[in-house]
Parts: structure tokens; C-alpha cells; sequence
């Protein structure tokens, strides 16, 4: 019998040493195996599949900045268009107020040329009644205050022209004074007298009835500085006024429009043109010549100023009309409503009787 630790003692153990040896890298790969899996389950993946997701996921984000750049574009496209299109349909009036050489204007035009004419109406304009010469302008009462005319020089000149087809009245005024300093500070007095109208209203008396006017701002297309325009509205329907008074040297010039509302835009301010091309031409020049414009005699009057005659407080009497066979057709638009719109501005009355 050999000894137990003779080689030959373990040589009939050989064969099962390397079954064992398969079973355990058997296990070995069993276990990767589930490794793998248990990976996998995790969200493992492999290189190639995670740069492709990376890439997706770059997109995605550049998508959303631009779908987010033209939300705000559109956005405030839109915002844009929404403020923008009611400013377009605001009238912002006509180019800035031209300021006029006062100085050099003071004493170098007859003031006869400052006066509304004939030939400065639209068609179917004609000489007014001689009384409504005597209403005056220069000088009148608003809102219980006249502005005071200092160093005036001479007769005021006045002149009337009516339009019988729609009862409509202009009255033209000037006024010399001594200095053209005087004929800026009361045109400053006017305008501050109207501002200073308790909400932008007073009353005036006509006939036997006191009348509330509202005072409107009318300046919106202000040729010149040293200017004020009012419209007077009263609150509850019937005819309007518009009254304005402005500087040139040293005379005031007023001018008064009374009759049905919502006169032509252009009516006044063409007039206001045509006067300061008489008096000013180194500062305004006519571009064009209107075709059909002939010469019509100076309609010029001259009237000592009377304190105690008619004023913007006081109403007119209505233009004479020609006998018709039928009533004319009124040019002028009917207005949309009789309700005035609140207006802290003030503004003179051509038309009423001096305010109580």
C-alpha cells in the first residue's frame, strides 16, 4: 500500500477537479449575463444609441427657442398694430406753429390787410348785413372777464360775410395797437381768461333764456404763435361758435365763426392762411394759386369801438336770406350728437349774450 502523500494518491481525483472548474466559469458567464441584463434594465445603452439621444434632446431645445423667439415677435407685432392704429386715425393737425419777426412786422402792413375778403370765402359766401359790423370781438366779455386792450391806435376795422344756404356767419376784426408787445399780451389774456372758465363752461344769456356753452380747445391746426382758437358748443344742441384771435406786429386780428355745427375743417384755417400771405409773405409764400380766385372790392368797413356794442356774448342776428321758392339744402353735416364732451379748456362766445 503506497503512502497517502505519494503522487499517485490524487491522481483519481483529476477528472472531477475539471468538471468543477467548467461548472464555476459556467457560473462565471451566467453572471455577466445577468450583469448585462440588470444594465440594460437601467437604461444603460450603448454609445452609438446615447449620442443620438443627446442629439435629440439639443433639438428639442433649439425648437423651443424659436418657437419662443416668434411668440414674442408675433406678440409684439400684434401689440404694435393694436396701439398704432388708433394713433393713426388721431388728427395731430398740420405742420408747427410758425413764429412770426413781431418786431419787423409791427408798423409794416395796412391793417386793412389783415381783414377777411370776399375773394378768402368758399362759393356761396357773400357780403353780411352792415350790423354785424358792430359786433365786436376785440375787447368782449368771456366768462365774466375782459382782457384789457392797451394803447389802441384808430378805429377797429370790421368785416361780415354770411353764407344764406346753411345761416352761417363770419365776422372779421382788427385792432392797432401802439406796441406789438400790446397786441401779444392780449391775445396771452384771452387765452388765460378762457383757461380760467370753471370746468371749461359758463352761461350766457339769450333772449330770456340763460344758455350753458362748453368750451372746447380749437387749436389742433395752429398757423402761428401768439394764437388762441375756442369752439363754444352749448350743452344742449343748436348753433356753434368758433372765435380766434391772434397776433401779427402790432395789430389783433380776430375772427368769428357762428352757425350750424361741424363747419368745413378747411373754412377758417384757409381764411387764416390767405390773411397771413397778405401780411407776412417773407414768412408764408402761396405755392399754388386756387384757379378760379378773381379780385372782389375790399369789403372793408371801419366802426368806432363801442363798449357798450354787441360782443361774442352777444348773439347776431341771423344773415338776410334772398326770397327762395324753396329752402336750400344745408352744405354742412348734421352733428352726431347734441351732448358736448367734457373739456377743462376754455373758449370764447361769438354768439350769445355776455355770460351772467
Amino acid at each position: 500500500m503506497e503512502p497517502a502523500g505519494s503522487p499517485h494518491a490524487s491522481s483519481g481525483d483529476g477528472p472531477a477537479a475539471g468538471s468543477a472548474g467548467a461548472a464555476l466559469a459556467s457560473v462565471r458567464e451566467r453572471m455577466a449575463s445577468v450583469r448585462g441584463r440588470m444594465a440594460e434594465l437601467r437604461g444603460a445603452r450603448p454609445p452609438r444609441q446615447a449620442d443620438a439621444r443627446r442629439a435629440r434632446m439639443i433639438a428639442d431645445g433649439l425648437l423651443r427657442v424659436v418657437v419662443l423667439v416668434a411668440l414674442i415677435v408675433g406678440s409684439g407685432f400684434a401689440i404694435g398694430y393694436a396701439v398704432g392704429y388708433p394713433l393713426r386715425q388721431l388728427d395731430l393737425g398740420g405742420p408747427p406753429a410758425v413764429v412770426l419777426d413781431q418786431p419787423a412786422l409791427a408798423g409794416s402792413f395796412d391793417p386793412a390787410l389783415a381783414l377777411v375778403r370776399l375773394e378768402d370765402m368758399p362759393k356761396g359766401w357773400q357780403v353780411g348785413d352792415p350790423v354785424l359790423n358792430s359786433f365786436a370781438l376785440v375787447g368782449a366779455s368771456y366768462c365774466g372777464q375782459s382782457a384789457e386792450v392797451d394803447g389802441q391806435l384808430g378805429d377797429r376795422l370790421t368785416a361780415a360775410f354770411s353764407d344764406p344756404q346753411n345761416a352761417a356767419v363770419v365776422v372779421s376784426e382788427v385792432v392797432r395797437v401802439r406796441r406789438q408787445q400790446d397786441a401779444g399780451g392780449y391775445v396771452r389774456e384771452v387765452s388765460s381768461t378762457l383757461d380760467g372758465c370753471p370746468n371749461g363752461r359758463f352761461f350766457r344769456v339769450e333772449g330770456d333764456k340763460r344758455v350753458e356753452v362748453q368750451i372746447i380747445d380749437n387749436r389742433d391746426r395752429q398757423p402761428v404763435e401768439d394764437y388762441d382758437s375756442r369752439l363754444l358748443r352749448p350743452v344742449a344742441g343748436g348753433p356753434v361758435q368758433i372765435v380766434t384771435y391772434f397776433q401779427v406786429g402790432d395789430a389783433i386780428v380776430a375772427i368769428a365763426y357762428n352757425g350750424p355745427p361741424n363747419p368745413p375743417k378747411e373754412l377758417l384755417h384757409n381764411v387764416e392762411k390767405e390773411i397771413l400771405y397778405r401780411v407776412a409773405p417773407k414768412q408764408f409764400s402761396r405755392s399754388t394759386k386756387v384757379s378760379g380766385a378773381t379780385g372782389v372790392p375790399d369789403q372793408t368797413s371801419t366802426t368806432q369801438a363801442d363798449a357798450a356794442g354787441l360782443s361774442p356774448t352777444s348773439s347776431p342776428p341771423a344773415p338776410p336770406t334772398p326770397p327762395q321758392t324753396e329752402a336750400p339744402t344745408p352744405t354742412f353735416s348734421a352733428p352726431t350728437t347734441t351732448r358736448a364732451k367734457r373739456s377743462n379748456l376754455g373758449a370764447p362766445n361769438a354768439a350769445g349774450t355776455a355770460p351772467r
